[in-house]
Formats: structure tokens, C-alpha cells, sequence
């Protein structure tokens, strides 16, 4: 009687473990797309930088082709509004030419992103260099079913 609870104890929690496994795993699952996605939406935004002129009379119509499908609405409007607040080229050289992604945590619902502006420069050859970095901070949060840039932040 006594070898038969123990039995039945013991199946019981490998049972719970195998139960916890699985649930760990998915979990484990989910953060990773979630994070593939949200490092595609930074890597995204970050390439497009440099196809915003913001002295550009086209500034507006550069900054919604270029953000429309990585930042929520309300952020690509208040730039659209005020196109100097928005990313991208202030001079011609140097110029941002991507994004690189430093540390990313996960909050509750978003993800906070911290990176850096790489600037490039040509010299008087064609070879381009780096001029230098500029610090990002920006959150992404699930929109619609879609990763976005909710929050950006650069000095």
C-alpha cells in the first residue's frame, strides 16, 4: 500500500515537471520570436535612417516612407508634424547609417531598446568611415498584432 502512493507521488511529479518543461519551453519559444522580431523592426528603422533628409523640403513624405511600417502611427504623426524631432540626416556628411543594437529587456508588454547612430563620412576618396555614434533609446511594443518603435529618444 505505502510502495503504491509512493508510485503514484513520484509519477505525480515527474507528471508536474514534465508539465512545468514544456510550459518553460514555451515560454522560452515565445520571448525568442518575440525578440527576432523586435531586432528586425531596430535593424529596420536603423537602415532607413539615412533616407530622411530632415533640411529636405520632401522631409514629411521622406519620414513616412521611411518609418510607416517600423513605428506606431502616433509617433511617425508627431513626426510628420515636426519633422526636425523625427531620425535621420541633419547634414551631409556625416550621415546615420544604421543602427547598432546594444542591450534589449523585456518589460511587460514592450521591449526597451538601447543602441547607437552609427554616422558615416566619406573622405575626399570614396572610402566611407565611421564619424562617430550617437545613443538611442527606444521602446517597441506589440501594435496591432505588429512590433513597433512607440518611444524614441536621441540626443
Amino acid at each position: 500500500m505505502i510502495n503504491r502512493t509512493l508510485m503514484v507521488a513520484a509519477a505525480g511529479v515527474v507528471l508536474i515537471l514534465a508539465g512545468g518543461l514544456y510550459v518553460n519551453s514555451q515560454f522560452t519559444k515565445n520571448d525568442a520570436e518575440e525578440r527576432s522580431a523586435v531586432y528586425g523592426v531596430v535593424t529596420d528603422f536603423g537602415s532607413n535612417l539615412k533616407k530622411v533628409a530632415l533640411y529636405s523640403p520632401h522631409a514629411k513624405e521622406q519620414i513616412a516612407n521611411a518609418y510607416k511600417d517600423v513605428v506606431t502611427p502616433e509617433l511617425l504623426a508627431a513626426w510628420e508634424e515636426s519633422p526636425p524631432s523625427a531620425p535621420g540626416s541633419i547634414t551631409l556628411n556625416p550621415w546615420p547609417d544604421h543602427l547598432a543594437i546594444g542591450v534589449v529587456t523585456k518589460h511587460k508588454r514592450d521591449y526597451e531598446v538601447e543602441a547607437d547612430i552609427v554616422l558615416l563620412t566619406s573622405s575626399e576618396t570614396t572610402d566611407e568611415s565611421e564619424a562617430g555614434t550617437i545613443p538611442a533609446h527606444m521602446i517597441v511594443s506589440l501594435k496591432d498584432g505588429k512590433w513597433r518603435i512607440s518611444r524614441y529618444q536621441s540626443p
